[in-house]
């Protein structure tokens, strides 16, 4: 995992806010492209914990966030 990944997996929406400004505008899309061994990306983590009803809010955000970055 990267540290997408894992932020956005744990709620941490702070953090992906933070990770995707400091991400050059060329490699955000990759960024946020990128997969985990498992084949998912951060969003489809972040999606994943929000359905399950975890943290509501930090999820919708971070989901939001994360399409944002690459609609």
């Amino acid at each position: 995992m990267t540290h997408l990944h894992r932020a956005a997996w744990l709620g941490k929406a702070g953090c992906v806010r933070l990770l995707l400004a400091a991400t050059v505008d060329d490699k955000l899309r990759t960024c946020v492209a990128l997969r985990n061994n498992d084949g998912k990306t951060a969003l489809t983590l972040a999606y994943e914990q929000w359905a399950l009803g975890n943290h509501q809010n930090a999820f919708e955000d971070i989901v939001s966030l994360l399409i944002n970055a690459d609609p």
